[in-house]
């Protein structure tokens, strides 16, 4: 794990080293309450973006679920997928 390196993505990577590297892991017991240990809550600013992003979601849940009509499906939006654009490189 330590050669890979992905760019551009926020990712869990270091989290899932930490804990394979762990002595609990190593010795076969680590379970999921040692989590917090590798990945500390965040403080300060960092809370306040997390706050505010799923303050966000949430009202945009509930804006989209107001405007649907009861029964309502969202249609595919046209054109390639947003995820296949972004994990193009450009050559």
């Amino acid at each position: 794990m330590a050669e890979t390196a992905l760019l551009g993505l926020k990712t869990t990577w270091p989290l899932a080293e930490a804990v394979l590297q762990s002595s609990l892991f190593i010795a076969g017991s680590h379970d999921t309450r040692g989590l917090p240990h590798h990945a500390p809550a965040p403080t300060g600013a960092a809370v306040l973006v997390e706050v505010a992003c799923v303050a966000a979601a949430i009202a945009s849940h509930r804006d989209s679920q107001r405007q649907a009509p009861a029964g309502a499906t969202l249609a595919a939006p046209a054109g390639p997928s947003a995820w296949k654009l972004s994990g193009r490189v450009a050559r």
